[in-house]
């Protein structure tokens, strides 16, 4: 009875050890994540960019300015894509649109932050975030293409931010803008059918398509 005891007990601890061992590996497969190259190394707010690296699955990508106090901006997971074997990452650089969370990323010189669940690594090369100022609006779209009076319409396109005039056939209407693509615009009463036109401190923008106001309903 003693032997069977002892041998089962030796079994038992044998597999114990195997399941610890087995769990110890597991829980250190993921390594932190490293970064080899990255191109291209500078471009506007939008611009894709390439990492390449080893244990990227999962990991997020962060733009900080190299500059005393500089608050990260990351890319949100909308904006990441990584291949299946996780050793490339595709992310946009945060402008200011709906799908960078409302985020723009500071012009300048950038270090580029990679980060998993075990660690982080820095680009030491940076990356060059290039200004901005003197990108004239442009926009691409709206919707709804008709409407009456007091409803609101997204105007979409890009570099919007610090518009100052919003009008619609000819006539200003009320407009708030939450992210650097997109424009929230009121039909005033009286509004006529016609174009869009966004107005910035660098430029113009005039919609191509024309939007019709409708009757409001009885």
């Amino acid at each position: 009875m003693t032997r069977k005891f002892t041998f089962v007990s030796v079994l038992v601890s044998l597999v114990g050890v195997a399941c610890t061992i087995g769990g110890s590996a597991a829980a250190k497969s993921l390594d932190n994540p490293t970064i080899t190259s990255v191109s291209p190394g500078k471009g506007f707010p939008g611009t894709y960019v390439t990492i390449h690296g080893t244990n990227l699955t999962g990991a997020t990508a962060s733009f900080k300015l190299k500059k005393p106090g500089a608050q990260p901006v990351t890319v949100t997971p909308e904006n990441t894509t990584v291949n299946a074997n996780g050793t490339q990452m595709r992310v946009v650089v945060p402008d200011g649109s709906d799908a960078a969370g409302g985020l723009l990323v500071t012009a300048g010189k950038n270090g580029l932050w990679v980060a998993n669940s075990t660690g982080q690594t820095v680009w030491k090369m940076g990356f060059m975030v290039e200004d901005l100022h003197g990108m004239k609006p442009t926009i691409t779209g709206f919707g709804p293409k008709r409407a009456a009076p007091g409803a609101t319409v997204t105007i979409f396109g890009s570099h919007f931010s610090g518009a100052r005039l919003v009008a619609l056939a000819g006539m200003k209407v009320t407009f708030r803008v939450p992210s650097d693509s997109r424009i929230l615009a009121r039909i005033p009463m009286k509004a006529h059918s016609g174009q869009w036109v966004v107005k910035t401190g660098v430029g113009r923008s005039v919609s191509a398509g024309h939007f019709v106001v409708s009757a409001p309903a009885t």
